[in-house]
């Protein structure tokens, strides 16, 4: 894959008016793949500033947590969820960083959420399964 043309591309069809999120997004990933995170993340921006996504979110937060900038993580998967509340990438992700902090309630109830979405998903099983029991408290309150 010829990155480096691909990027001159989309320079060139923001020159002439045709910029496009997706495109951005889907180059992005490519450079998650490539090992060049700062390159990726400037992507991720750029299609975040033509057209805002859950995906492009997601790819944030993944790069914030794989270098482990935990609260820069937790903002973008928020963020991807205001975009869209039923992004499962982003429900398990800001779980993850939530258990990280002690934040079991927040874990919890995205994890139920995206538990609706997808059934019988293992890796949602496995982290509902390792939080703490609810306290009364937290029970009485609910999600």
């Amino acid at each position: 894959e010829d990155l480096p043309r691909r990027a001159q591309g989309l320079e060139r069809l923001a020159w002439i008016g045709r910029d496009s999120s997706a495109a951005h997004s889907l180059l992005a990933w490519q450079l998650i793949k490539r090992d060049e995170p700062k390159a990726a993340l400037t992507e991720f921006q750029r299609s975040i500033a033509l057209y805002p996504t859950a995906e492009a979110w997601v790819g944030i937060g993944y790069l914030h947590s794989s270098h482990e900038r935990w609260p820069e993580a937790s903002e973008a998967f928020a963020a991807a969820l205001a975009e869209d509340p039923d992004d499962l990438y982003a429900l398990v992700n800001l779980s993850r960083v939530a258990i990280r902090f002690g934040r079991n309630d927040q874990a919890r109830t995205a994890l139920e959420h995206a538990r609706t979405l997808a059934p019988r998903n293992a890796a949602i099983e496995k982290l509902l399964l390792g939080l703490p029991p609810r306290t009364s408290a937290t029970q009485r309150e609910g999600p």
